[in-house]
């Protein structure tokens, strides 16, 4: 068990928000909270610094049901070349 000092103020509101009564429910809420929020943020910002996240026929590899990858099958099929 750890003891913290915490902001009277805040834990009140928390425990309205979190609609918790005990204060150990409430930080660990707010703490399990926390993580998914910068976990979140970390993935956004590593999309955000992905050069491309497209790779070439992504999408008829992602949904081989999609009007993409149909017509890419159609394309081999009548001998032609695929559009990209």
């Amino acid at each position: 068990m750890k003891q913290v000092v915490v902001d009277e103020r805040l834990l009140e509101e928390a425990r309205y928000i979190v609609d918790e009564q005990g204060d150990d429910a409430v930080v660990n809420k707010a703490l399990s909270e926390l993580v998914r929020v910068a976990a979140l943020k970390r993935g956004i910002q590593t999309l955000r610094d992905t050069r491309d996240i497209f790779w070439p026929n992504y999408l008829e590899e992602l949904r081989p049901n999609s009007d993409a990858a149909y017509e890419a099958r159609r394309a081999v099929y009548e001998g032609r070349e695929p559009k990209r």
